[in-house]
């Protein structure tokens, strides 16, 4: 008799052709993981840090390995948040549970600070959008009022995947930067969907 083999999905994620790390992932039941790009620091400095630093890893491999070795929200933060990393970065972190959400903003050796959803004004929703949320958006790219409107306009008992691909899509939200769009949800997991992104 052959013994019975069940195989189980331990994570999902977005990634692109011949990169190894991950940048947007699920665990199901567990937690989503997106990188956001900081500018912060020097790129050189963050090399050095790399070679100095034996302790910081490159994000997206943080990030496959919270994936593969935590199992809930608070866990993932917990390992996100403390981490020495070789470059600045948000963390943006869904949980199944309400309120479990944050954006965790990373210097390389200590978080910025950490943002949990209950300390939003919205309440229902956090977003990040590649600026220090205490710090107001550059007139030329600002994504976070555009993201906010689109939110509240859809609403909290009216958003499924397919508003909130629409939210994603509005103008300003969706621009020439964006390289893909991804949908992720611990607590559905079939939701998980990603679409490469091009402004004609």
């Amino acid at each position: 008799m052959l013994p019975c083999v069940v195989f189980q999905t331990v994570y999902s994620a977005v990634t692109y052709v011949g990169y190894i790390g991950i940048l947007t992932g699920q665990r199901p039941n567990g937690f989503t993981i997106t990188v956001d790009e900081r500018e912060e620091g020097v790129r050189v400095f963050n090399g050095l840090v790399a070679l100095i630093d034996r302790k910081a890893s490159p994000v997206s491999f943080l990030t496959r390995e919270v994936l593969q070795d935590q199992n809930d929200f608070e866990s993932a933060v917990k390992v996100l948040t403390n981490r020495d990393l070789i470059a600045p970065v948000y963390l943006i972190v869904g949980g199944v549970n309400p309120g479990e959400g944050v954006v965790i903003t990373r210097n390389r050796l200590v978080p910025s600070d950490v943002w949990r959803m209950n300390q939003t004004d919205y309440k229902w929703f956090i977003l990040e959008t590649n600026y220090d949320h205490w710090n107001t958006p550059p007139t030329w790219d600002d994504r976070r009022d555009a993201a906010i409107k689109a939110l509240n306009m859809v609403g909290q008992a009216n958003i499924s995947p397919k508003t909130l691909y629409q939210a994603l899509s509005v103008n300003l939200v969706l621009n020439s930067g964006t390289t893909y769009t991804a949908l992720t949800s611990a607590g559905h997991p079939e939701i998980f969907s990603a679409w490469v992104r091009q402004i004609q």
